[in-house]
């Protein structure tokens, strides 16, 4: 957890709270913490089964 937190800027203990479900992290971990383990956020938030970041395509 210390390392996670290092890595992406927060505590420890936020981690835990998180964990914990004591509290819920911003918009802004979320996505840093899809981007640590190279998934999307849908799946990081249990909404897919599928952790594959798909990106939409531009014209």
């Amino acid at each position: 957890m210390e390392q996670l937190g290092n890595d992406i800027g927060i505590t420890r203990a936020s981690i835990s709270n998180y964990e914990n479900e004591q509290k819920k992290p911003s918009l802004d971990i979320v996505i840093r913490l899809a981007d640590y383990f190279q998934v999307s956020i849908d799946y990081l938030v249990g909404r897919t089964d599928d952790p594959t970041f798909h990106r939409a395509k531009k014209d």
